[in-house]
């Protein structure tokens, strides 16, 4: 995915996506323009953290995939 795909999914503009990736402004308009080429490693990075983020921190992949919550009660969809 090219680094504009990339903060174009996030929502953000240039200016906030470059902020929070330390990344300067001027750069990521390189990259995004095509003047400049990011590091390959700089793009699996960043597809990296947001990947991450994108993960509730109390996710259980054992019973989130087999258990859903509803109205009170737990339903299992495996059984």
């Amino acid at each position: 995915m090219k680094i504009k795909e990339i903060r174009m999914n996030t929502g953000l503009s240039q200016s906030k996506f470059a902020n929070k990736f330390g990344i300067p402004v001027g750069t990521l308009q390189a990259w995004e323009q095509g003047r400049q080429e990011p590091p390959s490693y700089v793009v699996s990075m960043i597809e990296t953290i947001l990947k991450a983020s994108a993960v509730p921190a109390n996710f259980n992949p054992f019973y989130d995939s087999e258990f859903t919550v509803k109205n009170g009660s737990m339903d299992s969809r495996m059984l």
